[in-house]
């Protein structure tokens, strides 16, 4: 095996059920950073399962508000574990002040390392 190898490999997701939660386009938000209150209100109308709620809930204590909305979907089948391990694959289509672009990239579980050994950015 490389050593790429032993640093990058699959992993067991968890994915929305679209049985329960729907399309995807109704549980998806953009990063919390760039959610206003009134974005936060259109994701939290659009579903009873956008990822909001876990990313930028509106609770006092959002955090353990969080962990109580995650366990609750995972009780119920919201969302589930994949069944098999696997690296994600995904492309993104967007539109930056009027030019259409695309990203492709993946996600996969990777080994934690010191920040100071530079293998591994912040943002990853």
């Amino acid at each position: 095996m490389s050593a790429l190898g032993k640093r990058v490999e699959p992993f067991r997701a968890l994915m929305y059920n679209r049985r329960i939660a729907g399309e995807p386009a109704r549980v998806v938000a953009p990063p919390y950073d760039l959610i206003g209150p009134a974005r936060q209100q259109q994701l939290y109308e659009r579903s009873p399962y956008n990822v909001v709620r876990l990313e930028l809930g509106r609770e006092a204590d959002r955090y353990g508000a969080a962990e109580k909305t995650l366990a609750q979907w995972m009780a119920a089948g919201v969302l589930e574990r994949s069944p098999r391990p696997a690296i994600y694959h995904y492309r993104q289509t967007f539109d930056l002040e009027g030019r259409l672009l695309h990203r492709t990239g993946f996600i996969a579980r990777v080994l934690l390392e010191e920040f100071d050994r530079g293998r591994i950015l912040p943002h990853e």
